[in-house]
């Protein structure tokens, strides 16, 4: 069994140089680095920009302010996560939706999402509307648990034929 280490520093090739570099300038959050690293990254996504951010909340945060939520919007999103994956979408101002997890990866079941989203929603002109709640679903947030990965062709079909964004963290 692989064990994962949920927390501490791994430095093993120049990071204390680079560090040093960026602490002397007195500038933490810019710079040369910050735009290296976002060209490399956007480079290896294949997309023409990247943004860096402070944090991995930050970071989706951003994401979903891009898709004006409101206070009649739900995403769905695992019950078994860190709390940001739940905060973020209420700061955002929609209302987080809970998907039931796999019971071996831990990870949301695409099956459970497509049964959630059959059995608690209904279409009306084209958006899926939450029977209890009366609001709109917009998305999904993933969340891949301890290295265990979503089956994201499922969950990529699920959401493409319903008409969702999906961000996955």
């Amino acid at each position: 069994m692989m064990k994962v280490n949920l927390s501490g520093v791994s430095l093993k090739g120049n990071e204390l140089k680079y560090l040093k570099n960026i602490l002397k300038t007195g500038i933490l959050s810019i710079g040369k680095y910050t735009e290296e690293f976002e060209k490399r990254v956007s480079k290896y996504a294949g997309r023409k920009y990247g943004v860096s951010v402070s944090s991995g909340t930050a970071g989706l945060f951003l994401l979903l302010m891009n898709h004006n939520l409101n206070e009649n919007d739900e995403v769905i999103t695992s019950p078994f996560s860190f709390v940001a994956s739940s905060n973020v979408i209420i700061h955002a101002g929609g209302t987080p939706k809970f998907c039931d997890i796999d019971d071996h990866t831990l990870c949301m079941s695409a099956e459970k999402l497509e049964n959630m989203i059959e059995c608690e929603y209904k279409s009306i002109n084209g958006k899926l509307i939450n029977k209890k709640t009366k609001k709109k679903l917009r998305g999904v947030l993933s969340v891949d648990i301890f290295g265990n990965v979503l089956d994201y062709k499922k969950i990529e079909r699920i959401v493409k034929k319903n008409g969702l964004f999906l961000i996955e963290d």
